[in-house]
């Protein structure tokens, strides 16, 4: 059931989705969103639990370490010892698009896992990014050899170009280059916000629905160019 809601909040985001795209950050864009349906308190925690990983990662870690040795480390603490997954029996669960509760349920779709990832990931200056591929989003990690894609969803599976392309493929889509390009703060809050429309659309929250048209349609609008 859909909770009353804080039109304040609301329109702060809205606010914020109308910015130029150099003003549109991620961390912020997320917080923000989630702060149409959760307090304060409860986006705080958030906040403090992402840090968290971060500084107990920072002390397994060795700044030496090859990147890839760096993304094992920090799959294994993320998914086998934390349990981080992704939500198959509920995926369509609005919670999943919240950062705050899939931080709390450790659960969660494609692309919010990955905005945790990324989170935890800046934090210790790793040269990740978001991929929105169709109907699936993953994480673009540089490596000293090029590149690797981490599929979060999947437990950190890590993933080449072409085992990237496959499933692009397998999904019904003819490959283009730009579907593998990283995605701009701007993009990733526009899909968060595409996924929550749909999910309201269904569950017939019309109030709600409206306002994620309304996310969506400035996160597209002419400052997104």
């Amino acid at each position: 059931m859909i909770a009353s809601i804080d039109f304040q909040s609301h329109e702060r985001f809205l606010d914020y989705c109308r910015r130029p795209s150099d003003q549109i950050e991620l961390e912020e864009g997320v917080w923000l969103l989630a702060q149409t349906r959760y307090s304060t308190n409860n986006i705080e925690r958030g906040k403090i639990e992402i840090n968290r990983h971060a500084v107990e990662l920072s002390r397994r870690m060795d700044p030496d370490a090859a990147m890839i040795d760096w993304l094992g480390v920090m799959n294994d603490y993320l998914f086998n010892e934390l349990g981080f997954h992704g939500d198959r029996e509920d995926y369509y669960n609005e919670q999943n698009s919240y950062l705050n509760r899939a931080l709390d349920r450790r659960a969660g779709i494609p692309i919010s896992l990955c905005v945790i990832y990324l989170l935890i990931g800046w934090r210790l200056r790793l040269r990740i990014e978001g991929v929105g591929m169709p109907g699936h989003f993953i994480c673009r990690a540089a490596t000293e050899d090029g590149e690797t894609f981490i599929d979060v969803f999947n437990q950190g599976e890590i993933l080449t170009r072409d085992d990237c392309i496959s499933l692009i493929r397998r999904a019904g889509h003819a490959y283009r280059s730009e579907m593998l390009k990283p995605s701009s703060a701007r993009e990733i809050l526009a899909r968060m916000c595409g996924n929550l429309f749909a999910i309201y659309t269904k569950k017939e929250h019309p109030t709600e629905t409206r306002w994620q048209q309304e996310f969506i349609k400035a996160l597209n609008g002419p400052e997104a160019s």
